[in-house]
């Protein structure tokens, strides 16, 4: 049946998750401006702390490795831990404290090689197809209109709504033509050792076949600051685990 505006319910629901991933990607615009601003800020604070604030600003600037700039060697996994513990208890800035956490969490203070630390960070895209598959069996929508709504409330990055949700589709696709294959996703990957309250951007539960016992109480893992930073959920911190 079509509206007063001769526009079918299914156009009008394509059009409105539409419209939220186009805020998403406006909301996900803002904060990278924000962010931009703010790591000025912070490099402007580092360049205080001497070489410890300056082998910081080389790898967050150049995504290099860290370089000791004395002896122009490498910054190793064991040094850069003591590094962004001595910076935390110079400055006092949560950030150093989280790096610390996450070099911890990757076993990088202990060694651990770029390549095996990428074997477990697993594959984001499963959570996606799991949930299309999830609307495409139990509420019986189309797959282009699952794929909508997940790229939609996922926020999947692409140039265009229709790129993103239309990349998904086919994915999906494949995936299901190939048996559903398990994709390596495991969402305890990068756990800072903290808990977080994750909801939806409008405060609603996550309806994430990822999330711990389906509830908005969260350990802080790799699967959940992605989302986040993607501006897919909204994240705050509840306390240690």
């Amino acid at each position: 049946m079509r509206g007063p505006q001769g526009t079918t319910k299914k156009q009008a629901e394509a059009e409105g998750w539409e419209a939220i991933w186009t805020a998403k990607l406006q909301s996900a615009r803002a904060a990278a401006s924000r962010r931009m601003r703010n790591n000025k800020a912070m490099i402007s604070d580092l360049r205080k702390y001497g070489r410890f604030g300056d082998k910081l600003i080389d790898f967050n600037q150049n995504n290099q490795p860290i370089y000791d700039g004395e002896s122009g060697r490498s910054l190793r996994g064991p040094e850069l831990a003591r590094t962004l513990e001595q910076l935390f208890v110079l400055t006092g800035d949560p950030v150093f404290d989280d790096a610390l956490r996450a070099v911890r969490a990757y076993g990088i203070d202990q060694g651990k090689t770029s390549r095996s630390i990428r074997e477990i960070w697993g594959d984001a895209r499963y959570g996606h197809l799991t949930q299309v598959q999830y609307l495409v069996n139990r509420k019986r929508k189309s797959v282009p209109e699952a794929s909508r709504q997940v790229a939609a409330e996922m926020f999947i990055s692409a140039a265009t709504f229709n790129e993103a949700w239309d990349a998904l589709a086919r994915d999906f696709r494949a995936w299901k033509k190939a048996g559903c294959p398990e994709v390596s996703c495991d969402a305890s990957v990068g756990d800072l050792g903290y808990r977080v309250k994750i909801t939806s951007v409008d405060g609603s539960a996550v309806a994430s076949p990822l999330a711990e016992g389906g509830g908005t109480d969260q350990a802080s893992t790799l699967y959940w600051r992605r989302l986040y930073r993607e501006g897919a959920v909204a994240m705050s911190f509840l306390g240690e685990s």
